[in-house]
Formats: C-alpha cells, sequence, structure tokens
C-alpha cells in the first residue's frame, strides 16, 4: 500500500519459479487457482481497489463479427457468458487468448474496476492509455467497489 500511495502502478506477472501447485480449485466457481496472468491480475486489482487495470496482448482489443467482417468494441458494460464462449481460445504466445482476458475483466468488473485490453506491442501504448487516449476496448464497471 505504500508503493501505491507513491503513485506505482503494479505489474502483474505470474512468475514460472513461484509454485502455484499447492493452490487448487476448490470448485468451479472459486477464485483461488488462477494460473495465468489475466486472472491473476484481476484478482491483484480487485484486492488493492484498483480504478483501472490494462491487460496487454498482441491485439488491439476485443473483435466481434459483424456482416462477415471483424470489427473491434470500443467499449463493454456487460460480459456474457456467450461472449465468453464464442470467444477464441488460447493463442499462439499465452495460455488463455482473449477467452481468458474477457474471464479476466469480468472478475474485475465485478470487483468495481474498469478493464482496458490493449495491444501490448504497440509503440508507447501505456503512455496513450494513461493520458486518455482511446486504445483498445474498455470494459466499464458498473458497481461501486465501496459495496464489495
Amino acid at each position: 500500500s505504500t508503493l501505491i500511495a507513491m503513485g506505482a502502478i503494479p505489474i502483474i506477472n505470474e512468475n514460472d519459479v513461484v509454485s502455484t501447485h499447492e493452490l487448487e480449485e476448490i470448485d468451479d466457481n472459486s477464485l483461488i487457482k488462477f494460473g495465468d496472468n489475466d486472472k491473476l491480475s484481476a484478482l491483484v486489482a480487485r484486492r488493492i481497489y484498483a480504478d483501472l487495470l490494462i491487460i496487454l496482448t498482441t491485439t488491439d482489443g476485443y473483435y466481434v463479427t459483424r456482416d462477415g467482417k471483424m470489427e473491434i468494441v470500443k467499449r463493454i458494460k456487460k460480459i456474457t457468458p456467450t461472449m465468453i464462449e464464442e470467444s477464441s481460445g488460447k493463442s499462439s504466445m499465452g495460455r488463455g487468448g482473449i477467452k481468458s482476458k474477457l474471464r479476466a475483466a469480468a472478475i474485475a468488473m465485478n470487483g468495481g474496476v474498469h478493464v482496458i485490453i490493449a495491444n501490448g506491442t504497440k509503440e508507447g501504448i501505456l503512455n496513450r492509455i494513461l493520458e486518455g487516449e482511446e486504445e483498445g476496448t474498455i470494459f466499464i464497471s458498473e458497481v461501486d467497489k465501496r459495496c464489495v
């Protein structure tokens, strides 16, 4: 909390050296087992009452198919089970692809944290996001985190 009070921005990355074998999932609804950076970052964002979680990936955000064309969705207020089910699985670079990111965004949003999924391969992406430029897809939480 001291670092956050000083304005530090946590960067969350599950480290392969840190063992998670003791964190077994109790049931399908448990938030104990993480196993990927997306879920881990969402859990930390909720725990520290963050205003915003930025999840970086290799795409420009969340896409849908409209009239046979892929289009980026700029703003989302609710993640539905259908959105998660219809999302592609693992990417070639990571464990969970957009499906994992949507699940993480839902966890964060349920804790009052807004989420941006954006392209981490773009030069200066974090600066642009922090300066308020529209990048990626923003997931707007309508939950008051003071009530969580």
